[in-house]
């Protein structure tokens, strides 16, 4: 092969690898745009009906009142026709807790020279693609679980818990915001309903 068909098969290699990448990359895209900016999956247990009538209390799991989540919760209660009171009788501890998202790591390139069959001097190029994950923004997880419980006798009536990631910068309102979504589904029994907010 002379020099002039080296280059043209060079060229040609160089291009193929381009436009490899590129539709690669298009790819990657497309397959999350399905996700919304708060986003991840709600389970929930009953294990017996409310008794009617009984007014519940919201608590912390911790015991401490909270400003923000507690009324949320009170709320969405009162929307399913429940009576909140201070002194109620059922008691619904809620506990929302945060983690880091996944680390955006650097994209990894390596290159490599062989000795093809032919004589010629192969070139190939490898890229890591967590490349999507270090230009896009980053997610912070969080878990948000409530359980009802009777005061007389500690029996849980129900409990739910919400598995979530926000891209969200203020990710307490964003998760927060999924309370209602959980209480939706108070005193019903649900597994891996997805959920996607914008």
């Amino acid at each position: 092969m002379n020099v002039q068909a080296e280059n043209w098969v060079s060229t040609l290699s160089a291009r193929a690898i381009v436009a490899a990448l590129l539709a690669l990359l298009l790819a990657a895209c497309a397959g999350t745009g399905g996700e919304g900016r708060t986003h991840g999956t709600i389970d929930a247990t009953a294990t017996a009906p409310a008794p009617a009538g009984r007014a519940v209390r919201v608590v912390a799991e911790d015991g401490r009142t909270d400003s923000t989540l507690g009324p949320i919760i009170a709320r969405g209660l009162r929307d399913r026709g429940m009576t909140v009171a201070d002194d109620g009788t059922l008691r619904l501890a809620y506990r929302l807790g945060f983690g880091p998202g996944d680390p955006p790591e650097r994209p990894g390139v390596s290159v490599g020279g062989v000795i093809g069959s032919s004589g010629t001097r192969d070139l190939g190029i490898g890229i890591g693609l967590p490349l999507l994950n270090w230009f896009g923004p980053r997610e912070t997880r969080f878990t948000l679980a409530v359980i009802l419980k009777r005061d007389d006798d500690d029996g849980v009536l129900w409990q739910g818990w919400i598995t979530g990631a926000t891209r969200d910068e203020d990710a307490g309102r964003a998760a927060r915001a999924t309370a209602s979504l959980l209480l939706g589904y108070l005193g019903d029994t649900v597994r891996g309903w997805r959920f996607n907010l914008p």
